[in-house]
C-alpha cells in the first residue's frame, strides 16, 4: 500500500507555514509532482528538539542493499530490526496533498484529506537519510480499494508523533481519519425504473 503519493504547489506552500526555517532546496514548483519510491522528497523530522524540514529519499535499502522497502506496517514496526531503532528516535512526518492506490482491476484512485489541504503521514527515517511511510489497516474510505493505507495523522497528534516516545504505540494503533476518494474514471450509475 501507498506506492505513490503527490504534492502540489498549495501543499508546498503549507509546508512553509508549518516549518519556520525551510531549506533553500525546497522549491514549491519543483515538488509539484508525483513522488515515487527512491525519489528525494520533503519530510518533517524532530531534529534538535524542534520541527525541521529535510529532503530524504523514499525507501530504505533492502537486505544486502537490494531493492527498496517503502512502507512499514504499524502492527509490526516495533518488532522488525529494520525499524525498531528508528521508531525509538527517528520518527518523521511525510506531507502530501494525497496519495494514489489501485484496485484489483488496476483502476487508479486518489485519496485526499477532506478536512485539511495537507495530509500528514507518519513515517520513519534512518541514518542514511531515507524514509518509509507507516501503513495500517484500511478504514471505510479505503477498504474497498485496498486493505492497507498510510497512517494519516490528525493535527493534534503531530507533536506527539515527533517528540513523545511514550505516545508512539498509542498513535500506531489509531485509525486514520476518513479520506475523500476520487477516480479519473468514475463509473456512471444509471438508475432503471
Amino acid at each position: 500500500m501507498c506506492g505513490r503519493y503527490y504534492i502540489d504547489e498549495e501543499t508546498a506552500m503549507e509546508l512553509q507555514k508549518i516549518v519556520l526555517h525551510i531549506d533553500k532546496k525546497l522549491n514549491p514548483a519543483h515538488y509539484s509532482r508525483d513522488i515515487v519510491p527512491s525519489a528525494l522528497a520533503p519530510v518533517i523530522t524532530n531534529g534538535s528538539n524542534e520541527m525541521s524540514l529535510e529532503l530524504f529519499n523514499w525507501g530504505f535499502l533492502g537486505y544486502n542493499q537490494k531493492g527498496l522497502i517503502i512502507n512499514a506496517r504499524a502492527e509490526t514496526v516495533s518488532e522488525k530490526k529494520s525499524f525498531k531503532d528508528c521508531l525509538a528516535d527517528r520518527r518523521c512526518i511525510i506531507p502530501a496533498k494525497g496519495f494514489y492506490e489501485w484496485d484489483q482491476s488496476r483502476n487508479k484512485f486518489t485519496f485526499q484529506n477532506t478536512k485539511k489541504r495537507i495530509m500528514l503521514m507518519a513515517g520513519l527515517y534512518n541514518a542514511d537519510n531515507r524514509f518509509v511511510i507507516i501503513t495500517t489497516k484500511a478504514n471505510e474510505s479505503m477498504e474497498k480499494i485496498h486493505d492497507r493505507m498510510p497512517l494519516v495523522l490528525s493535527d493534534n497528534l503531530v507533536h506527539d508523533w515527533l517528540f513523545d516516545s511514550q505516545e508512539t504505540i498509542n498513535i500506531l494503533n489509531k485509525m486514520p481519519p476518513l479520506l475523500e476518494r476520487s477516480s479519473d474514471m468514475e463509473q456512471m450509475r444509471l438508475e432503471f425504473y
